[in-house]
């Protein structure tokens, strides 16, 4: 094997500190030119390549390095810009990896645009693998919008001018705080365990609902927080039927159609009717403050609905049970929830 330098590799040797004598050991080990360079424009000094290389030996009990994960074949070279609203999820799906495949060919935790490893391990976590049964195209910019949006109940809100002089309606407050905590707190629990089904190569749905679910359970945060603020503590506990059937439910779209359209349009009269009823003006701006969350969630229930319809029309029928079944719980709870 010939170890002589060529004039660009001498030349971007002087030119990183790398010695003559470290790149002709590299190369006599086997180390390919190009793999050289990549180590070179990438930074790397030459006293930290010795042993990387080859040229110095490691210390025992070390294992073998190598720089061989510098000739991956990706996209190297390859800018993403950012945006109005800075450097988004969907910025930077930009050449092959803004391509979502229609199914998901992994079984495990690698990323999207990875090279996989040669280790080949299953995460047995996931469930869905096809595009159809998760994805809405709306899902990256609905989660950049909602961590742009993020407030925090325990700051957000001004508690001190949070209560009414009206026991009347304290007391009516808390009973309707303790149903939206508990209401909050199922749904998130609801869609966050879908997270762990859905495969790494639609990680935006998966980043959404993430978000979803922290949002879902600030809003439990909150109003457990204006119930107990009332004076008046925690109130009567909901019918639960329609609690149930989200624990139960089997299917991605199931919890979709209950949690982000059902329960999310229901939830949305409720906070515009409690904005215009509310007793203080602070109450009224948490109901806009969770109002404006659930707008993102059901445009995400509505979109993920209608991508899946068009990919799979044969669904209809099954989706539309979804939904029967879903409403006829939530009916059950409203004629038996006399407390709300």
């Amino acid at each position: 094997m010939s170890t002589a330098l060529s004039p660009e590799l001498d030349a971007l040797g002087r030119e990183h500190g790398w010695s003559v004598e470290l790149i002709e050991g590299a190369l006599a080990n086997g180390v390919q030119e190009r793999t050289l360079k990549h180590a070179m424009r990438a930074g790397l000094s030459g006293e930290k390549a010795r042993q990387l290389v080859g040229v110095e030996p490691l210390p025992a009990g070390w294992a073998k390095l190598h720089l061989d994960w510098m000739d991956t074949p990706n996209e190297t070279g390859i800018r993403a810009r950012p945006g109005p609203n800075g450097l988004t999820l969907d910025a930077i799906n930009v050449g092959s990896y803004g391509v979502v495949p229609d199914r998901w060919m992994y079984d495990n935790d690698t990323p999207r645009g990875s090279v996989p490893a040669n280790e080949d391990y299953v995460s047995g976590s996931y469930s869905i693998y096809e595009k159809a049964d998760c994805w809405a195209d709306c899902a990256g910019r609905l989660y950049e919008e909602g961590i742009q949006a993020r407030w925090a109940p325990a700051s957000a809100i001004d508690w001190a001018a949070c209560r009414s002089t009206d026991p009347a309606l304290e007391r009516a407050m808390s009973q309707l705080a303790t149903n939206l905590s508990e209401l909050n707190y199922v749904l998130c629990q609801g869609i966050a365990r879908w997270y762990e089904e859905i495969s790494y190569g639609f990680h935006e749905v998966k980043a959404y609902i993430a978000s979803q679910g922290f949002e879902l359970m600030r809003h439990s945060e909150a109003f457990r927080k204006r119930a107990i603020w009332s004076g008046f503590g925690m109130g009567v506990q909901t019918p639960g039927n329609f609690n149930r059937e989200l624990v139960g439910v089997m299917r991605f779209q199931g919890a979709v159609a209950q949690i982000n359209v059902l329960a999310a349009s229901f939830l949305a009269t409720l906070y515009d009717h409690a904005e215009v009823l509310a007793p203080t003006a602070e109450d009224a701006r948490l109901m806009r403050l969770c109002r404006g969350d659930l707008e993102r969630h059901i445009e995400f229930g509505v979109e993920h609905l209608r991508y899946h319809l068009e990919r799979k029309p044969e669904e209809l029928p099954r989706v539309t049970i979804l939904f029967d079944i879903g409403e006829s719980r939530w009916a059950r709870d409203l004629a038996k929830d006399t407390e709300l």
